[in-house]
Order: C-alpha cells, then sequence, then structure tokens
C-alpha cells in the first residue's frame, strides 16, 4: 500500500469517469454518501455549535456539468453542490443546505469544526481516486473472495460496518476493492481468527448505533410529513401508534427505544433488535404510503423501499388491522 497518495486531476478524473457505467458512477456516490454519514455520527463534528447534522445529499453526476443526469443540488446561496449538508438549528428550527464551504459563512460553524469535516471530505474523495485509478489499471472486485467469506458468515455481526456496505455496494457493480480492504477480507476467512480489540468492539457498535440513527431519522420524516396532511390529531397518532405496534408484534420484549441518547446505553445486542424495529417501522410506512399522492410522501416511500432492500428485506403486505387502518385513515 503506498505510502503517499496524490489526488487526481480534474481532466484524469473525468476521463476514467467516462469509462463507467451508469451503475458504477451511482454506486460511487452512495459510497460517498454512507460514508459521509458514518463520519458526522460517529465524530460528532457539530456537538458543540447549535446546529444538528439532519443528512446528506450526493450528487454522484456532479462531474457532467451541463451533460447533467439527474436533479442538481445547490447551496442556499444558489452554488450547485457536489455535497448537499442539511442542517437544523437547534435554537430556532431553522433548515440550511449547504455545501461544507459554506458551513462558517452561513452556520456560524467555527473554522476548527469546518476544517475537520473538509479533512474527512478529502480522505473520502482520496478514496474513491484510488478506487478510480485501480479500475483504469484493470482491477476488478474480488467476488469469488467476498463470496466465500459471505458462505462462512465473516460478516456476522458486522453487517451494519462501513466496510460492509463498502463491500456489498462494489460487488453490485463490479468496483474494485483497494489492498488493504481485500486483506481485510481475506482476514475474515480465518477460523482462528483473533478476539475482538476494545477498539474493533467499538466501531463494531458505533456502526450500529449510526444505522439506528438513519433508521429512525426516515421514521422521524415519515411523521413530520404525515403531521403536515390534512389529518385530523387523532388520526395522525392512530398511525404513529399502529407503526409502533406493528413493529413490536410477536416480540416477548415490548421495548422501544425513543432517541439517540437511549439507544446509546444499550448493549450491542439490544441494539442490533432496536434496528429490527426501526426497519419493522418502516416497513409499515411503506405499506400504508404505496400509490399516495402527495410527492414528499412518494418520496418517503421510495427511500423507504431503497432503505429495506439494502438490509435485504423486500416490501411485505401484511393484513393486520393497523396496517388496514393506516391506510383507510390516509386514503
Amino acid at each position: 500500500m503506498p505510502t503517499k497518495i496524490t489526488a487526481l486531476t480534474r481532466e484524469q478524473r473525468l476521463k476514467i469517469m467516462a469509462t463507467l457505467t451508469a451503475a458504477q458512477v451511482q454506486a460511487l456516490g452512495e459510497f460517498t454518501r454512507f460514508t459521509i454519514l458514518s463520519r458526522f455520527h460517529t465524530r460528532h463534528y457539530l456537538h458543540n455549535t447549535d446546529w444538528v447534522f439532519q443528512g446528506v445529499q450526493v450528487d454522484p453526476w456532479y462531474h457532467m456539468a451541463h451533460a447533467h443526469r439527474g436533479t442538481n443540488l445547490y447551496c442556499d446561496c444558489g452554488r450547485r453542490l457536489k455535497n448537499q449538508f442539511i442542517l437544523k438549528s437547534r435554537r430556532t428550527g431553522q433548515v440550511l443546505m449547504l455545501g461544507s464551504a459554506h458551513f462558517a459563512q452561513h452556520a456560524a460553524i467555527p473554522y476548527q469544526v469546518v476544517r475537520e469535516i473538509q479533512q474527512g471530505l478529502n480522505a473520502i474523495n482520496l478514496y474513491v481516486d484510488r478506487v478510480l485509478v485501480a479500475y483504469q489499471r484493470g482491477q476488478r472486485f474480488p467476488h469469488a473472495l467476498y463470496e466465500r467469506v459471505v458462505q462462512q458468515h465473516g460478516f456476522a455481526g458486522r453487517e451494519q460496518s462501513v466496510f460492509y456496505q463498502r463491500c456489498n455496494l462494489f460487488d453490485q457493480v463490479d468496483l474494485p476493492l483497494l489492498a488493504d480492504d481485500v486483506a481485510r477480507l481475506r482476514r475474515l476467512l480465518r477460523p482462528d481468527k483473533p478476539r475482538l480489540s476494545p477498539a474493533e468492539k467499538q466501531e463494531r457498535y458505533q456502526a450500529t448505533l449510526t444505522n439506528w440513527e438513519e433508521l429512525a431519522q426516515l421514521v422521524r420524516a415519515f411523521q413530520l410529513r404525515l403531521s403536515q396532511l390534512n389529518l385530523t390529531p387523532q388520526a395522525r397518532h392512530r398511525i404513529m401508534i399502529n407503526a409502533r405496534n406493528y413493529a413490536l408484534h410477536r416480540r416477548q420484549n415490548k421495548y422501544y427505544c425513543l432517541d439517540r441518547n437511549e439507544a446509546a446505553t444499550l448493549t450491542l445486542t439490544k441494539l442490533r433488535a432496536q434496528v429490527e424495529l426501526k426497519l419493522q417501522e418502516i416497513s409499515f410506512y411503506a405499506q400504508v404510503t404505496v400509490q399516495h399522492p402527495d410527492q414528499q410522501v412518494e418520496k418517503l416511500h421510495q427511500r423507504a423501499v431503497q432503505m429495506l432492500n439494502k438490509h435485504g428485506r423486500k416490501l411485505v403486505r401484511s393484513r393486520q388491522f393497523g396496517v388496514a387502518e393506516a391506510q383507510t385513515l390516509l386514503a
């Protein structure tokens, strides 16, 4: 592994990107998005500021300029963005959509914090450049090795980690893994793997907590949009209660985690159970919003289906009373 990594020039990057398929370009954008999410959730960049990190959107086609395929992303100042960060004020509730370069200017975030965020983004961009260089040299994803690891359950307990998500994503579009990642993949085949170090245990825990936060954020987005529709307070309350009961159905332990601070006190096993509850809750909202006429609800429905697919779940059609009642209330 080289000790010094040199970033590609814009021309070099564009030349390689032009050889990728649309699915590969999308995959690099998704990799960037979930890696940024992981960094923000684990490093708590905005902990001592007035702002709460609400999420990030990534434009995988940013490099195409005028031949742009998808929807452009913009900073609140009007500048087109590759990465659009969504921040919400703890004090006023104001929501900003910014590029990282404008954190200090528009949100008064301290320079040191902005610098740390920029360093994280630079590290992600350098990783993408290394993947592009490897692809240009003819390297592709090690499918056989990955399949052996999966068959031997080498990712057991690591399903929510950034490493697993990266492998799963790159496997689907045949993007190469870097040498250190291939070595890490090989280590998962060892039958006599040493016990996890405290740092590895903490990494696994943080990955699961980050995953729970992302799922909880989507549930809150559904609840927020429902509160903005022409529903009675009683109807909104019934839908939320039905969603929670649907998640808790057939579970002996009826404990339901309400917020991140509470989730962060749980053991890894209990936290994984809460992840499963959130997936069930998202499945409920996805079922009851099928073909809903509201555009924002439709977008949330699509995000829910994508989230379920990401976790290996399919959108089921339940006949439970709570699902039918929610569909009636939303009709």
